[in-house]
């Protein structure tokens, strides 16, 4: 904006809204959770770099080959925690290339490709809200706790 004396004023709008661009809560796993899938003849087998009930996304260092384009179909994805195993369909709908040192885990940088599930099955849904909600109760408790114990009485 430019004030009466046309000098450029600078500040935070009075007014805003945020957009959520997403539709589901999403992690980062504490507890890996596993992905494999076949695409172009290459077994891919990853730990999420996050997930939610409406997809996930896989992290692969700039080394690794990146067998996925936007719009990919993978017909069988199989989602590991721990002995819990499900089958779904998966659509990449993201292919972000990262510079060096934008992710702790990935220095040199790296690719990160999204994926959205397609018909996930009911148990797939359970078991993701399961590790989300169980993340989010240890996270209030250890919260909750340090605040007992680092409160001045």
């Amino acid at each position: 904006n430019f004030d009466e004396n046309n000098n450029l004023s600078v500040s935070f709008p009075k007014y805003y809204r945020f957009y959520e661009r997403r539709n589901f809560e999403r992690i980062d796993p504490f507890i890996p959770i596993k992905v494999e899938f076949l695409t172009s003849n290459v077994k891919v087998v990853k730990d999420c770099f996050d997930i939610s009930v409406g997809g996930f996304s896989l992290v692969f260092s700039k080394t690794e080959s990146v067998p996925l384009t936007l719009g990919d179909e993978i017909k069988e994805v199989k989602v590991t925690r721990i002995l819990d195993s499900h089958l779904s369909q998966a659509i990449v709908v993201n292919v972000l290339k990262l510079k060096p040192f934008m992710l702790e885990n990935c220095p040199y940088g790296g690719t990160r490709v999204s994926f959205k599930f397609d018909k996930p099955s009911e148990q797939l849904v359970s078991a993701i809200l399961a590790v989300i909600n169980g993340q989010k109760k240890l996270l209030g408790d250890l919260t909750h706790n340090w605040f007992i114990t680092n409160t001045p009485r």
